[in-house]
């Protein structure tokens, strides 16, 4: 007896379709949001917000043209502003002293450079803000940095004398009493 070999036949690959995923692997809707995500919601939600200040101008009869605001108006408005931002410093800038100069700048005094920068970095997202919601797509943003005046400490032995003496001018009699030199 002999067996017959019969040629093999190639195997018809077999497409297996990828398996589906479980239930709970299933997100809905809202459920997930990742930092980038959630920062594009929260700018939607800021952008919300902006169309609808800017509706309730129109509607009061104000369109970005050149509506006068008050001091008052524009502290609030960056106070607003400054609520939106996300570090100390930069909510520290909006909130610092300024004063509005002409009609149309809101000039701030910051008490160093590196303020001064970071407004000027967010200075177009503020002006569009400020615009916006006062109306008046004249305004202008400016800044200084006004240093706080420090007093240099006392190195000398003179020097130190001297700022004791401005404190307590009884020092001076204690020392031409007891015959006391400033020099070693």
């Amino acid at each position: 007896m002999t067996e017959e070999k019969k040629p093999v036949a190639a195997a018809e690959p077999q497409y297996n379709p990828p398996p589906r995923p479980a239930e709970n692997f299933i997100r809905k809707p809202g459920a997930f949001r990742s930092g980038k995500i959630r920062s594009v919601l929260e700018m939607e939600s800021t952008a919300r917000e902006d169309a609808s200040v800017q509706v309730a101008a129109v509607v009061a009869g104000e369109s970005h043209g050149n509506r006068s605001f008050t001091h008052q108006e524009a502290e609030e408005a960056l106070r607003t502003f400054a609520g939106r931002r996300e570090t100390t410093t930069e909510k520290m800038i909006f909130t610092a002293e300024f004063e509005i100069r002409g009609e149309v700048t809101i000039h701030f005094r910051l008490l160093n450079k590196l303020k001064e920068d970071m407004l000027n970095e967010l200075k177009q997202e503020l002006l569009d803000f400020l615009r916006k919601t006062l109306g008046n797509s004249a305004i202008q943003v400016s800044s200084e940095v006004t240093a706080e005046e420090s007093k240099a400490k006392p190195r000398t032995e003179q020097e130190k004398f001297e700022a004791m003496l401005r404190k307590n001018p009884v020092l001076k009699e204690l020392k031409d009493r007891l015959g006391l030199d400033l020099v070693y």
